[in-house]
């Protein structure tokens, strides 16, 4: 759930969801074998009670990210035979619709340095999280007061082992960002969030 450029980022966790979550097509058609989800007319899109699975995916118009990701959730989804549509909305309109839970699938970034970020979509005393649980509710009531960072990865490494879990939500990527920067100049700082400081820089 966390990036490693973030605070409180646990590798250890991260290896250890990848390891468990690994993309596995033979698995979800099985999944879906089970839950009653088949492809009985043979047009490569499964069906429950004479219902075929459509779903609608939203993301924002002008994120490009999100557009190149859609068309390959899309291509992936279709694989086991879920039909989607691909809508670009702007971005205040989707926000909208992911606030009122009145969509079937929607891409939404987040960015920001401390995981305390997830306290805004999760905790229930919000005005309208996304999902909540009184699990959720501890891990990020305690994670958000504590200073030792080893014990706050801890923490927030439980956060991200709940949403493997239950997934409210499925963490797709993280962008990474280079600097590139001349061998002659030195000092130059470069904070965890991008920032670059030119104090005592020199060439």
């Amino acid at each position: 759930l966390l990036s490693p450029a973030q605070l409180a980022y646990s590798e250890e966790a991260e290896n250890e969801l990848m390891a468990e979550r690994k993309h596995d097509v033979a698995k979800a058609n099985d999944l879906l074998d089970d839950l009653g989800y088949l492809d009985s007319d043979g047009d490569g899109i499964r069906e429950k009670d004479g219902e075929p699975i459509k779903l609608v995916m939203v993301s924002t118009n002008n994120v490009a990210v999100q557009n190149k990701t859609s068309p390959v959730l899309q291509s992936q989804l279709k694989a086991v035979g879920i039909d989607v549509e691909l809508q670009q909305q702007g971005r205040q309109y989707v926000r909208e619709l992911v606030r009122a839970g009145d969509y079937d699938l929607a891409l939404q970034a987040w960015s920001w340095t401390d995981p305390d970020i997830w306290y805004y979509s999760f905790h229930s005393s919000g005005t309208n999280p996304m999902w909540t649980m009184p699990e959720m509710d501890e891990i990020l009531d305690t994670g958000r007061t504590m200073i030792d960072i080893g014990e706050r990865t801890a923490k927030y490494a439980e956060l991200s082992r709940l949403n493997a879990e239950f997934v409210p939500m499925v963490p797709l990527f993280y962008t990474i960002n280079g600097i590139g920067v001349r061998k002659s100049v030195t000092g130059i700082q470069i904070s965890r969030t991008g920032t670059i400081y030119w104090n005592d820089v020199k060439k």
